[in-house]
Order: C-alpha cells, then sequence, then structure tokens
C-alpha cells in the first residue's frame, strides 16, 4: 500500500505532479455495457456531461502501441463509489479475458476521482475498461500515456518519511517550453534525495 498521494509498483509516482496531462482518451470511441448512446459523454473533455454506467465502460484508443501509465475516473458526488467497487483494466483486445487490471490505486474524495497507476513504464494496450460494482455516473475518463506530451512527472523512490507538499510552481515561454520550476517544501525522502524530476 502506497502513502496517499503516490501510486505505482513501488510507489514512485507523485500524483500531484500529474494534474494535467495529456488525455490521450478525449474524443476516443466508448461503449457502455447498455451500449447507450451517453458513453460519448465519458470522453468529451466536459464535466457537465456524464454518462450512467450499470456494469462497464469501455473506452478504444485506437492505437496498439499506447502505454498508457494512468487513468482518472471524474464520478458525481452522489454516485461516488468506494475504492474497491471499482476495477480498470488495460488490454490489447476489447475481450476482458485480455485484459490486466490496474491494481495501484488512490481516490480523491474531495475531487471525486479515482486514479490508477497501471504499469511502471505504461501498459501496452488499446482498451481501457472501468468495471464498477454498482451503478455509477461518469463524467470524465482522462488516459495519460507514458509517451505524453506536456507533462511534468516527478519520480521518487519511495519514501521512508519526508515533508508535506505546498507547492510547485512552473511557468512556460511564449514557445511552450519549460522555462522555470520552483518547489516550496516540497517532498523530501528521508536521505535528502527528491529523485528525478522528467519533462516531456
Amino acid at each position: 500500500i502506497c502513502p496517499v498521494g503516490y501510486l505505482g509498483q513501488s510507489c514512485q509516482i507523485f500524483l500531484h505532479s500529474i494534474a494535467a496531462f495529456e488525455n490521450i482518451a478525449t474524443s476516443k470511441p466508448a461503449l457502455d455495457n447498455a451500449e447507450s448512446a451517453n458513453s460519448k459523454f465519458a470522453v468529451d473533455n466536459d464535466l457537465s456531461t456524464c454518462v450512467s454506467v450499470s456494469s462497464w465502460l469501455q473506452i478504444d484508443l485506437g492505437a496498439q502501441d499506447s502505454e498508457v501509465e494512468l487513468v482518472t475516473i471524474q464520478f458525481t458526488e452522489s454516485t461516488f463509489p468506494k475504492l474497491n467497487d471499482v476495477k480498470i483494466y488495460v488490454g490489447a483486445y476489447a475481450s476482458h479475458a485480455f485484459q490486466s487490471e490496474c491494481v495501484s490505486k488512490q481516490n480523491d474524495i474531495g475531487n471525486h476521482t479515482i486514479t490508477a497507476a497501471c504499469y511502471v513504464n505504461g501498459a501496452p494496450g488499446r482498451y481501457v475498461r472501468i468495471a464498477a460494482a454498482k451503478s455509477v455516473d461518469i463524467c470524465e475518463v482522462k488516459v495519460r500515456d507514458r509517451h505524453s506530451s506536456c507533462s511534468l512527472s516527478i519520480l521518487y523512490d519511495r519514501p521512508l518519511a519526508y515533508w508535506p507538499f505546498h507547492a510547485l510552481d512552473m511557468s512556460w515561454d511564449a514557445s511552450g517550453h519549460k522555462n522555470q520550476l520552483s518547489f516550496q517544501g516540497a517532498a523530501f525522502p528521508a536521505n535528502g534525495i527528491v529523485g528525478r524530476t522528467g519533462y516531456k
């Protein structure tokens, strides 16, 4: 089990660093168990539109070489499920039998989201499936590919002790390139080694 704010096989993904990333699921084909026309609302980049899902929702990312690293699901407040009531799978084929579960998950009760780390380096697969133990309203599904652009990743070794995270500031120049990165009270492992910071 990872500390709050961390995900991944070795708790190496720091969630505060991935709030904004390129969503490769936007406008991709989506299908739920009821074959509802509203499935598209889960990938329309609009939190005011939602789809009611009684069993499962699947998104076709359209590329077999996608390497899914993170999946974030936005629910309505009234149907926000318990963490164990939702399972997320990734696979190269549409059949659930050929999909693998993303087992490292955390929920954000305040924002009504559940985020799963699907693989430390990205799980290869074209399909993302969300299985719910009870009926839920899904307003948006965000999928981060390992090779997504315009993303900041701060990866730590699993911390034994760390300071509370207060702020991370980042700015870009006019051409869209990273210009400045600054930390204020960022998390540090007990040995004082921050880890590595990557910008794509």
